[in-house]
């Protein structure tokens, strides 16, 4: 540190030079100016450890990160500062500076490999600048070090975000260093300097190769895509931590909660990957003390609900004993939790009666002190809960979910990628929340976005760049302009996933998804949950259509999940966002609306009359007749298929009607 001793102090009386500022600047220039590296080294996570553990705690860990650090840094260099957890240093050129950080970051490796504890780590983070600087010595002798130089090495510094054990550097340093066979520099970011014409590049030194190989690799993806989040990603799920506290507490002291909210809000995955998780950990509650079941209504609610409580056998009712004996085969279970998502189902899919027993059941179970209920409804379905048997409800017993917005899908979007070491670019984060801001439902979307993004990772950093590609391909291919990236993403997602099919399977995955809308009838579409043995039709090769179901699941399109009433797996869209902010299926449903409609009436009356025992009873009459014959030959009949029973009826009720002519005839 030659280079530094001895620099002159300044004068303590300059006022006879102030009145010419040209001598001063030449003074300043001849004096104190000098070429330097400067660095910032950050320890990162300390505010939430001496959150965590204490002011004692927190400040032995500092006392101990700069016993280890700062004599390295004295050995090449000078410390100019140390400000609580950071430490600022200079040292005559890049090479020396650079040398030093690596032997800090492999200094604290070998500390880390030895503790005890994971809170006894230190991990922190470097950056380095060179450039020309103001170096003057204080008279206590130490450095102080100002100008451009030093404001820049702290924004290379924080260029890193929240990623630690990393040494980065601004293409100042890199330029003089980067011949060097035994260090390896990445480009890492640019970032938006301020009051610099053009975005600041920064570099990232590769000083550990087993971490580089760990870096390089590609974790598996913590973003469920358009399905919703499940227990199973309960630790990835962020940005609801208000209202799961709240459910939490609101389950304390009352038995009842219905969840409303949007389409594509995250009801589902507020319930099953935040609440019933916390609920196991609470200690509000003992250890099992919920005992949860969980159901979707379909058509028929009332048996689900039975053979949810226990009951299997056909015509039963609900009975106050039944919670009680379900708890009594789990010895620790306290109290039963009853999940209903989708509660609009009553109203789109069980008829009226059914939906009346439903409700009525539920509110036999509201009475009981050891069973709680949390119910969830699409928004748009407020005003048939208001002319039903639940309401009114009073305002504790409802809980409104908004759609994600501002930090806590900043949260939602960035975190699960941070848990698994993977950086998101400053630039994409605040792209992906501006396209969200325009999106209704746009949770789903995000994750469907970051699953695609994922495949594009490059040293587990998702770019900016990569989600402006999809909304190039999606030109280049449609030949469209996409009204968002995230829109992209799943218009990509679905026109991708079919056209790895051949044409004629790719028409029994549109017939498959038509089936599994529900018709708004004047209000927006829904989902249908449907067995599969509802979505096959007369004439399909069993294996083929099992293959192209798996094709469908496969990319998360569609799910297979839960069972119905009768205890049979069922198929169901993925998400209702798909409905809506997919074009192609939009444009499939506005054009066979009409026509799916009426098969599904046609498909009725041949259910009925299967069910009746193939006789007399459920024949289609004389009306009826000449409309199945020319749907059954129409184009749509083809298109849309329809089930072998169909065409079955259609000959026996024409064979009924020739044989009552006939009889008539022979009367006459």
């Amino acid at each position: 540190m030659e280079n530094f001793e001895g620099r002159h102090q300044i004068p303590k009386n300059i006022q006879e030079i102030l009145d010419n500022r040209d001598q001063l600047d030449q003074l300043l220039k001849e004096k104190f100016t000098q070429p330097v590296a400067v660095m910032f080294a950050d320890l990162k996570g300390s505010t939430e450890y001496f959150e965590t553990h204490g002011d004692i705690a927190g400040l032995t860990m500092i006392n101990k990160y700069n016993s280890l650090l700062v004599p390295l840094i004295e050995e090449r260099g000078r410390v100019v500062e140390i400000i609580g957890d950071a430490i600022m240093a200079c040292f005559d050129n890049p090479e020396t500076a650079v040398k030093t950080a690596v032997e800090m970051q492999k200094t604290l490796q070998a500390h880390n490999r030895q503790a005890l504890n994971k809170k006894d780590e230190i991990h922190i983070r470097i950056g380095i600048n060179y450039g020309t600087g103001i170096v003057t010595e204080r008279e206590d002798g130490t450095l102080k070090v100002s100008g451009d130089v030093v404001n820049t090495a702290a924004r290379v510094e924080a260029g890193g975000g929240k990623q630690a054990d990393q040494i980065l550097i601004s293409r100042a340093v890199y330029e003089p260093i980067q011949q060097w066979q035994e260090l390896n520099c990445k480009p890492h970011d640019s970032l938006d300097a301020k009051g610099k014409a053009q975005p600041l590049e920064i570099y990232r030194v590769v000083w550990d190769p087993e971490q580089e190989k760990i870096e390089t690799a590609r974790p598996d993806c913590p973003y469920p895509g358009m399905v919703p989040f499940s227990a199973g990603d309960a630790r990835f799920f962020y940005g609801r931590e208000a209202e799961i506290q709240q459910m939490v507490q609101h389950l304390r002291g009352q038995r009842f909660l219905l969840v409303i909210g949007p389409s594509g809000s995250g009801k589902s995955s507020l319930i099953f990957a935040g609440l019933l998780p916390q609920l196991l950990t609470s200690s509000y509650f003992s250890k099992n003390f919920w005992l949860v079941r969980q159901m979707r209504p379909g058509p028929k609610p009332t048996e689900t609900l039975l053979q949810l409580l226990g009951d299997t056998s056909k015509g039963s009712s609900i009975k106050d004993d039944m919670v009680e004996r379900l708890l009594a085969e789990h010895a620790s279970a306290r109290r039963l939790l009853v999940v209903v998502d989708q509660f609009e189902e009553v109203f789109t899919q069980a008829d009226r009666d059914e939906g009346n027993r439903f409700i009525t059941a539920l509110q036999g179970l509201a009475g009981l002190d050891n069973c709680a209920q949390i119910l969830t409804l699409r928004a748009d379905y407020y005003p048939e809960l208001m002319n039903s048997e639940l309401w009114p409800l009073n305002a504790s017993q409802r809980l409104e979910v908004a759609p994600l917005r501002g930090d806590s899908l900043r949260q939602a979007v960035e975190q699960p990628a941070s848990d698994v070491g993977v950086r998101l670019e400053r630039g994409l984060v605040e792209r992906l929340l501006a396209d969200a801001a325009d999106e209704p439902g746009a949770l789903p979307l995000m994750q469907e976005t970051m699953v695609l993004l994922w495949d594009e990772m490059q040293r587990r950093v998702l770019s900016l760049s990569a989600y402006e590609k999809l909304s190039r391909d999606f030109a280049a291919i449609t030949g469209q302009a996409a009204t968002s990236g995230l829109a992209v993403a799943m218009a990509l997602k679905g026109d991708a996933t079919l056209a790895e099919l051949p044409l004629a399977q790719q028409a029994i995955a549109r017939r498959v998804f038509l089936r599994l809308i529900h018709f708004g009838e004047g209000r927006t579409d829904t989902r249908r949950q449907q067995p599969i043995s509802a979505l096959r039709a007369a004439g399909d090769d069993p294996n083929q259509f099992d293959q192209i179901l798996e094709h469908l699941t496969g990319n998360r399109l569609l799910t297979r999940s839960g069972k119905n009433e009768s205890g049979v797996p069922v198929v169901d869209i993925a998400h209702e966002s798909l409905i809506t902010g997919w074009s192609r299926l939009r444009v499939w449903s506005d054009e066979r609306r009409e026509a799916e409609q009426v098969r599904r009436r046609l498909e009725g009356k041949a259910t009925e009359w299967v069910r009746l025992g193939r006789g007399s009873g459920g024949l289609l009459d004389e009306a009826e007749l000449p409309e199945a014959e020319r749907w059954l030959a129409s184009q749509d009949a083809a298109d849309l298929g329809y089930d072998a029973a169909l065409p079955e009826l259609v000959e026996a009720s024409q064979q009924a009607i020739d044989a009552d002519i006939n009889e008539k005839r022979s009367r006459a």
